[in-house]
């Protein structure tokens, strides 16, 4: 009786135990799977924290200053770009960003404003630009926009100039054409009757034309100067060989007895 229970097993009994093995490996597969994922689907929130945290966003302490908020929002704007961050996780990730004036704002007005429809992303940055957007500081920049010439800059400055300064007065510049041609206005003369002539119809087309006049410009004035000083260099040595030779023929004449 023993040896009839030790008796190998035949193919049918090999292939029964076989697909036994097959299915219970692939429900443990499942289930894994299945576990995986709840676990990521619970864990969103920390994980875009953390991606937001590893790219070291700036902070924003309640300055009033446009350029230093328009800075802040934009480097955020790119950062949830960059990692595919869902509306409703943006506000919570960007006001952990908040400090000292501004974090203050934020712990004060968060519930009206979150109360309101639609509170998202956008409604949150203009809320942020009503806040510290002082109305003096708003005609500021306007102002400073609308004097705003090339002089002592060179056409890249003035051009990064150009655009801090722009998204202040966006009713002065609606459109590219009108960005085009205030950016010409601003410029030098010399450079200007060279741009003016080819009828930019943007801002990167006016740009780009101004930086390549303003290039040559600068390499025909170091021509210029280096000219000057080979010139320079030459009279001094000529002038130098001229007292030489003078001098050594006195000295000729003196040792001669003349």
């Amino acid at each position: 009786m023993s040896g009839r229970n030790n008796r190998p097993p035949t193919n049918d009994e090999l292939a029964a135990r076989l697909q036994q093995l097959t299915e219970l490996t692939q429900t443990l597969g499942d289930t894994l799977l299945n576990n995986n994922n709840n676990n990521n689907n619970g864990n969103n929130n920390p994980d875009y924290a953390k991606k937001v945290a590893s790219r070291n966003p700036p902070y924003f302490q309640g300055e009033e200053d446009p350029s230093i908020l328009e800075n802040w929002i934009r480097e955020f704007d790119k950062l949830f770009e960059a990692i595919g961050c869902p509306e409703e996780e943006r506000i919570p990730s960007a006001t952990y960003y908040l400090k000292g004036e501004a974090d203050i704002w934020w712990s004060t007005s968060r519930d009206d404003l979150v109360a309101g429809h639609g509170f998202n992303w956008e409604a949150f940055k203009d809320a942020m630009r009503d806040r510290f957007y002082p109305e003096h500081v708003k005609m500021q920049k306007f102002d400073e926009f609308a004097n705003l010439r090339q002089r002592n800059m060179s056409v890249q400055e003035y051009h990064s100039k150009f655009l801090e300064l722009a998204r202040f007065a966006p009713t002065m510049v609606p459109d590219e054409r009108a960005k085009a041609n205030k950016f010409i206005r601003g410029l030098n003369f010399d450079t200007q009757k060279v741009v003016i002539v080819l009828r930019c119809r943007t801002l990167q087309e006016a740009y780009v034309s101004a930086a390549s006049h303003y290039r040559v410009e600068k390499l025909e004035e170091e021509i210029k100067s280096r000219g000057k000083r080979k010139e320079g260099d030459s009279r001094h040595n000529n002038q130098n060989g001229g007292n030489s030779g003078g001098y050594g023929d006195k000295r000729a004449r003196y040792n001669n007895g003349d």
